[in-house]
């Protein structure tokens, strides 16, 4: 199985690989012929709040990753496929590259742009080129929080990866049949400026990079990418260098150099573009650093679909001649919020029957497992080889009510936020809650009204459980596949998703 290097550039990388994860946890991944997925988060921004957030996910799914290898089923599997770190793939966990997803300036960021250009060190002609190149604002700015829209300011920063050790270690571990994506914003300064960069480097064997001669298998490998446009403004503010009346210009620019320098012959083989002009949502004005913590929104959702997308095109297509370029598109007719059923179909088969499922389980384990009126459910008897809330093992257990709450937190952002998605009813307190996805009400069966969902699971998993407990070896392990197996036969028999 190959493996799929994802470089994450800036605070909508990091948002779009959080969307990635919970599409990645629910087994939407399936029929790809990627079994592993290695994100490389490039954002010198180290304390920005989106960054932090996603990191956390992307621990939490790894420690679960961990009870999700069995029986060669993993296709079907949440949290099935496996996401690994540069370090982790190189089995030497002396290495200085980091282990934590995101790669490591090796000059520090944190100072002033002319600072980190050494400027006053330059010859008095060399000034002038500067001065004209760069405003003073520019030159002075602080770089500790990201290049604030900046792309020539990131150009130059961003240039250094390419004498990395995490650079270096992708070259020493890629290889044949492994492929690259590449996640970035094109109207603001980190995204616009990394992904050009990347794409030179990643192509030209002659680039000024020291380790491409030493696998050639990466400049011809098949390379899918997809630019966000704009897709929500920031507020004005006249203190920050972050304006988005500048966005379209920018993304007018990005797209014209675009076109001659990253697509076509030798270019990104798969090209998405996800955009939403009309998009009313507006964030506060954070130039960057912990309070940078944008909502989850409809569009990173898509552009993680798009990655899915890719890992599936993969499996069946080879090497196009020149760059394929795709689009994202919904049905909706308009209305406040979106649904499942605005999605297209392949897109509907992919992501709803799965995130349903993984939503089912997150329901119960927030209101069913471990409360009172289930303690005797056969299958939660740990002295006849049952599952035990208590006994589970600490971190585990941390690890995935974590995961869930990262999990609810995202619906909810992407359910108040404009574009609105709203896919799930996120109330407490329905009496039925089989009653959970929007437009998608439970099927009657027999006589009365339809079972509730949280009794009606535990029956399933009740019926489930004997094969589970004997071809299983931990609780943990158990709990995941029980899930697995009850969520997907209750949702198929109870409710009509077609």
């Amino acid at each position: 199985m190959a493996k799929l290097y994802i470089f994450s550039i800036g605070g909508t990388g990091s948002r779009v690989l959080k969307s990635l994860a919970m599409m990645l946890a629910s087994g939407a991944h399936q029929g790809s012929a990627f079994d592993t997925i290695v994100p490389i988060i490039l954002d010198p921004d180290v304390s920005n709040g989106d960054l932090e957030r996603t990191q956390d996910i992307l621990m939490k799914y790894q420690f679960l990753q961990n009870y999700a290898q069995r029986d060669g089923d993993e296709d079907d599997n949440f949290f099935g496929l496996k996401i690994r770190t540069l370090d982790q793939l190189s089995n030497d966990m002396n290495t200085s590259v980091s282990n934590h997803f995101r790669f490591q300036f090796g000059q520090k960021t944190d100072g002033s742009f002319m600072d980190y250009i050494h400027y006053n060190g330059l010859n008095q002609n060399n000034q002038g080129l500067i001065d004209l190149l760069f405003s003073k604002k520019t030159l002075n700015s602080n770089m500790e929080v990201g290049f604030k829209g900046n792309p020539n300011m990131g150009s130059i920063v961003l240039n250094q990866f390419a004498e990395s050790k995490e650079f270096d270690m992708f070259y020493s571990t890629f290889s044949r049949g492994d492929a690259v994506f590449i996640i970035s914003s094109i109207f603001g300064g980190t995204g616009a400026a990394g992904f050009p960069l990347l794409m030179k480097n990643l192509r030209d064997e002659q680039a000024d990079n020291p380790f491409a001669s030493n696998n050639p298998e990466v400049s011809q490998s098949v390379i899918g990418a997809v630019s966000l446009l704009p897709y929500f403004k920031v507020n004005p503010d006249e203190n920050s260098q972050i304006n988005s009346t500048t966005f379209l210009q920018k993304t007018k620019a990005a797209l014209s150099y675009y076109s001659g320098n990253v697509t076509g012959k030798n270019g990104v083989d798969y090209f998405y573009y996800l955009g939403d002009q009309e998009s009313e949502n507006s964030y506060a004005n954070e130039e960057g650093g912990k309070n940078q913590r944008n909502d989850a929104h409809f569009l990173e959702l898509s552009a993680a679909l798009s990655i899915i997308d890719f890992m599936h095109i993969y499996s069946n297509a080879s090497k196009p001649e020149v760059t394929q370029v795709k689009e994202f598109g919904i049905a909706s007719e308009g209305g406040s919020s979106l649904h499942f059923d605005d999605l297209g179909p392949e897109t509907f088969r992919r992501v709803v029957p799965n995130l349903s499922r993984l939503f089912l389980m997150n329901l119960y384990m927030e209101h069913g497992f471990g409360a009172r009126k289930t303690r005797k459910v056969q299958w939660q008897q740990p002295q006849n080889g049952g599952i035990s809330l208590k006994k589970l093992d600490g971190q585990y257990r941390d690890a995935l009510y974590g995961f869930l709450a990262h999990l609810r937190q995202w619906l909810k952002e992407m359910k108040d936020n404009n574009v609105a998605f709203a896919p799930f009813h996120m109330e407490r307190n329905f009496s039925n809650a089989l009653q959970f996805i929007v437009n998608h009400p439970p099927e009657k069966k027999g006589v009365g009204q339809p079972p509730e969902s949280l009794k009606l699971l535990d029956e399933y998993n009740i019926k489930h459980f004997p094969p589970i407990k004997k071809g299983y070896q931990s609780a943990e392990t158990k709990l995941l596949k029980l899930f697995e197996s009850s969520t997907k036969e209750l949702i198929r028999n109870h409710i009509k998703l077609s």
